[in-house]
C-alpha cells in the first residue's frame, strides 16, 4: 500500500515537470544549454558604449587663445549685456606685419613660438574681464568690457604695443625677435551695434595704420569697384568689405568645395576654380590701395 502511494505521488511529479518544460520550451529553446554557455559568451562581439562626438575646439592649438568662434560668442554676450544694461564695450585688432616674411626667415616652427609667446604677452597685459582671441593668420582680437571710451582703447592699446614690441628671444635663432604691429580700435554704438560693423570700423583703421588713410577710404567707398563686383557676387559678399571678411569667406567656400570633400566631384572642382579667381580679383584690389598708399 505504501509502496502505491509512493509511485502515484512519483508520477505526479513527473506529470507536473512535463508540463512545465512544454510551457517554457518558447524561452528555454533559445538559451545556451551546459558548456556551451561559455563558447556562446566568447563568441559574441563585446558591446561598447558609443562614445559621444568631441564638440569642435574652441581654442587655437597654436597660440592656445579662444579661436575666432569663441571670440565671436563672447562679442554677442557683451553685446547682449550691453543692450540691457546700457554699457559699452570696445574691440581692438592687433595685426603682425609682414609675419609671413618673417615667418619664412626664422623658420615655422620658431614662427609658432613667436604666435604663442605674444599670446601670453597679450593676455599677461590686459584684464581678467578682457577677451584675448586668435582670429587667424597673424591677427589677434581684444574684447574690453567697459573701456571708458576711446581715451580706455587708447591706454589699452599703448600697454599692447610695449609688451609686442619687445624682443621675443627664441632658441635656435640668433637674434631676438621684434615683430612689427598695427592696431585698429572700436567702440560699440559709436562704430556700430553690431559684429559686422563694428569689425569692420577696427579692420578699416587696422587698414589705415598700415597703408594710409587713403587706401582704406578707398575700400570703404559706397560702390564697389567695377572690375571686382562680379567676383564678390560670387563669394556672396557686399561692399564695402574687409580683408578679414573676404578671408574668411573664401576659406569657407574654398573647404566646402574642394574635390576632396565632394568624392572628386567635378562639378565642385569647377566651382573652386571660379571661387579662385573671384578671391583673386578681389584681393588684387586691395594690394592695389596699398601700392597707392605707399606711393603717395
Amino acid at each position: 500500500m505504501t509502496y502505491l502511494i509512493a509511485l502515484d505521488l512519483l508520477l505526479i511529479a513527473a506529470t507536473g515537470t512535463a508540463l512545465w518544460l512544454e510551457r517554457s520550451a518558447p524561452r528555454l529553446k533559445h538559451l545556451p544549454m551546459g558548456t556551451d554557455l561559455a563558447l556562446h559568451s566568447a563568441m559574441k562581439p563585446p558591446v561598447q558604449a558609443r562614445a559621444a562626438p568631441s564638440p569642435p575646439s574652441k581654442r587655437d592649438p597654436v597660440t592656445r587663445l579662444p579661436a575666432r568662434q569663441a571670440v565671436i560668442e563672447r562679442f554677442q554676450i557683451l553685446l547682449n549685456q550691453a543692450r540691457r544694461h546700457g554699457t559699452t564695450f570696445g574691440v581692438v585688432l592687433v595685426g603682425l606685419d609682414d609675419f609671413d616674411h618673417l615667418s619664412d626667415q626664422i623658420g615655422k616652427d620658431s614662427g609658432n613660438r613667436l604666435l604663442a609667446n605674444l599670446a601670453r604677452r597679450l593676455v599677461d597685459v590686459t584684464r581678467e574681464v578682457e577677451t584675448v582671441g586668435y582670429m587667424r593668420g597673424q591677427d589677434f582680437a581684444v574684447l574690453v568690457p567697459n573701456p571708458r571710451g576711446a581715451k580706455g582703447l587708447d591706454a589699452l592699446v599703448s600697454k599692447l604695443r610695449a609688451a609686442i614690441e619687445t624682443p621675443f628671444p627664441l632658441p635656435g635663432v640668433e637674434q631676438s625677435v621684434a615683430p612689427k604691429v598695427r592696431f585698429g580700435k572700436a567702440l560699440y554704438r559709436q562704430d556700430g551695434d553690431d559684429w559686422t560693423s563694428i569689425l569692420t570700423a577696427a579692420d578699416h583703421r587696422l587698414l589705415a595704420s598700415q597703408f594710409g588713410p587713403e587706401a582704406a577710404d578707398q575700400l570703404n567707398e559706397h560702390q564697389a569697384p567695377t572690375e571686382i563686383r562680379e567676383p564678390l557676387a560670387t563669394l556672396g559678399l557686399s561692399w564695402p568689405i574687409t580683408q578679414e571678411a573676404v578671408k574668411s569667406r573664401y576659406k569657407e567656400l574654398a573647404k566646402r568645395n574642394h574635390p576632396d570633400a565632394n568624392g572628386g566631384n567635378r562639378a565642385a572642382e569647377e566651382r573652386l576654380k571660379t571661387i579662385n579667381l573671384a578671391y583673386a580679383a578681389i584681393r588684387s584690389v586691395f594690394e592695389q590701395c596699398s601700392k597707392q598708399a605707399f606711393a603717395s
